[in-house]
């Protein structure tokens, strides 16, 4: 059925509606179901009995509702493209009481949500108490943040940096591997190999120990030599105290040595062991080599290269550091020892002072003295006696 005819109906029946409320007011006067025309004693709105519903029977047509009908003629109309001519041209009576009623009764619950809310706040005192706050609180500024300026902008100049740095790091790598590249082809192409290996600061040792002792050989290739692998040897060995080693280009590898200096020989038993003035065994050999002898004391090793320890430990470095006064008072000092108690330098071969440590060192100058005496009587063979309260007697040996 087209909406036209469904509009006629529709009117259609509405005027029937209208003829049949006209018999109805010609029988009976106005309309019995007016409010005005109630018995208040007998039809007042809360006595009112609801009507129970009558189910429908099958086939019978259940009360008419226009709702849907309107609903239904509204959508048709704006699909077809028509618009209203005004405001009621879809007016429905009843539906609008409805809609009317609604917006009452939600405009009834918020008024009296209002009053509610404005009883609650006069129990709390409202917002006055924290009127004079709220006026003494600062606004917030409307300026820029200069400190977050300024970390902004310190980031950005930190990453500035690290980019900068990391294309610096790259570029120089870069190079470098093309240096490094460059070198090592010259140097398997033989272009700079050694031809010359001299030595420095070698005294105990020949240059030609040294050299050997390196592991560093003629036409190796200067840029690939291994320098720290050559002064590791070189350290090796008992005498030397520091090593060094640097290429001169083309042809020339240089090596620099400094060697440590005896300072003692410990006689024990048949030998000697060389010892310099860190206490570190220089070798073991059976000549002191001009150097002061120590006698009184038992190594616990003899291996070159080791560390110098007594087996007793009887004021070693006392005794080292008597002899070193003496030396210092313009006197030689062949041989020193300590033993049963009794300490003993000897100023030469056949002159030897003999006493308590603590006599003998508190008399160094007065030994001078004595010396130079005996040297004037010609006196090559003597023994001092040093004894407790300065206590000096010297017997000549023939």
């Amino acid at each position: 059925m087209s909406i036209d005819n469904q509009e006629k109906d529709f009117f259609k029946t509405e005027e029937n509606m209208e003829t049949e409320n006209s018999d109805i007011r010609d029988l009976f006067g106005e309309d019995p179901m007016m409010e005005g025309n109630l018995p208040e004693e007998e039809f007042t709105e809360e006595e009112l009995p609801e009507e129970p519903e009558e189910p429908e029977e099958a086939g019978e047509p259940g009360p008419v509702s226009h709702d849907h009908f309107f609903d239904d003629l509204r959508k048709a109309r704006e699909k077809a493209g028509e618009k209203p001519e005004s405001e009621d041209y879809f007016f429905d009576p009843k539906r609008a009481a409805r809609e009317a009623a609604a917006a009452a009764a939600a405009a009834a619950a918020a008024e009296a949500a209002k009053k509610a809310a404005e009883a609650e706040e006069g129990k709390s005192g409202g917002l006055d108490e924290y009127e004079d706050e709220w006026k003494a609180s600062p606004m917030p500024s409307q300026e820029p943040d200069e400190e977050l300026a300024l970390k902004i902008r310190r980031r950005r100049s930190r990453r500035s940096r690290k980019k900068f740095f990391r294309r610096t790091a790259l570029l120089l790598l870069a190079l470098a591997v093309l240096v490094v590249g460059g070198l090592l082809f010259i140097d398997k192409q033989g272009m700079v190999d050694i031809k010359k290996i001299t030595v420095e600061g070698n005294a105990h040792y020949t240059a030609e120990e040294i050299i050997k002792a390196s592991g560093i050989h003629k036409k190796t290739g200067l840029i690939t030599l291994r320098t720290g692998k050559a002064r590791g040897k070189l350290m090796d060995l008992p005498y030397v105290k520091s090593a060094k080693i640097s290429r001169k280009f083309p042809h020339t590898a240089k090596i620099t040595v400094a060697e440590r200096v005896p300072v003692f020989a410990v006689q024990a038993g048949g030998f000697f062991l060389i010892v310099d003035d860190e206490n570190r065994i220089l070798e073991k050999t059976n000549d002191a080599g001009g150097v002061m002898i120590v006698e009184g004391y038992i190594p616990t090793t003899t291996e070159a290269g080791q560390e110098f320890v007594p087996e007793k430990d009887t004021g070693l470095k006392s005794l080292l550091e008597l002899a070193n006064e003496v030396e210092n008072q313009g006197m030689g000092v062949y041989k020193v020892s300590y033993m049963n108690g009794v300490t003993r330098v000897y100023l030469t071969r056949n002159i030897v002072c003999e006493g308590k440590y603590e006599n003998i060192k508190a008399n160094v100058a007065e030994l001078g003295d004595i010396m130079s005496s005996l040297h004037e009587q010609q006196i090559e063979r003597a023994t001092i006696y040093i004894g407790d309260n300065g206590y000096i007697s010297f017997s000549p040996k023939i």
